[in-house]
């Protein structure tokens, strides 16, 4: 094709010198009026109707040619996709318990990372019902917040918390 837009044969017949695509058909742009000095098949004509675009038939066995060789790579491209998907049905349990695991480990350091950034302090679980805390502060308050010890489960094992850290 490249030799057909390049001859001066067609120079006076051929619109633009350039190959491009039509339906899937590599074409020429020709000029209307000279189309009966082109020979080939119309794939296409510009909205201005004064281009069409012809394939030239020299190249129409090589255009089948390539049709074929796209459609048959979709076919394969089919098969592959058709496999894998089939591999991964059969390990739908095991990829599906994989993302609950993801899921929980994520939640983990996620509440890590906020622990972390709140500069928050690992609770000591004792089994007699006693809560001891210190330095305690409202985690969503934020700028200057009074801290408070609380002691519950010994002298006391109700707590109201008014004011400024409530």
């Amino acid at each position: 094709m490249e030799t057909i837009i390049r001859s001066s044969r067609f120079a006076t017949i051929i619109q633009e010198p350039l190959i491009t695509i039509r339906q899937n058909r590599y074409v020429i742009p020709v000029k209307q009026e000279k189309k009966a000095k082109f020979p080939g098949i119309v794939h296409d004509k510009s909205d201005s109707g004064a281009t069409l675009f012809i394939e030239p038939f020299v190249v129409v066995e090589l255009n089948n040619l390539l049709r074929q060789l796209i459609k048959d790579e979709e076919q394969e491209i089919l098969k592959i996709l058709q496999k894998i998907t089939s591999l991964i049905g059969e390990r739908a349990q095991e990829i599906n318990d994989s993302v609950l695991s993801l899921g929980e480990i994520d939640f983990i350091y996620a509440r890590a990372a906020l622990a972390d950034k709140m500069k928050a302090v690992e609770p000591k679980l004792n089994q007699d019902g006693f809560i001891n805390l210190i330095q305690a502060r409202h985690p969503l308050l934020q700028g200057p917040v009074v801290p408070i010890n609380i002691n519950l489960g010994r002298a006391f094992n109700i707590l109201v918390i008014t004011g400024p850290n409530t």
